[in-house]
């Protein structure tokens, strides 16, 4: 419920925090979702990914979750890794 309330909500505030939040924190956490990167590559990269695992997730709310979350889960996991050319 409060997933719902925060996709479908104008104020982003909180899911950017969330956003921030999950953003890989060492040059490891990096190295594993992106391989080599520069800096500038992985601002975007990141904003790419995290903004649209957040389309995913509305797309499947509004859908009335009929899917799993852990096959939601590997679609974006897979989406992912094809744009990180993995």
């Amino acid at each position: 419920d409060a997933c719902i309330a925060i996709l479908r909500t104008d104020g982003v505030v909180f899911l950017f925090k969330m956003l921030e939040y999950g953003r890989p924190k060492t040059p490891r956490e990096w190295q594993l979702l992106l391989g080599d990167s520069t800096d500038i590559d992985r601002e975007y990269y990141y904003a790419f990914i995290a903004t649209g695992c957040v389309g995913i997730l509305r797309v499947w709310l509004e859908k009335g979750m009929l899917e799993p979350p852990e096959e939601v889960a590997r679609m974006a996991w897979r989406i992912i890794e094809n744009c990180a050319g993995k």
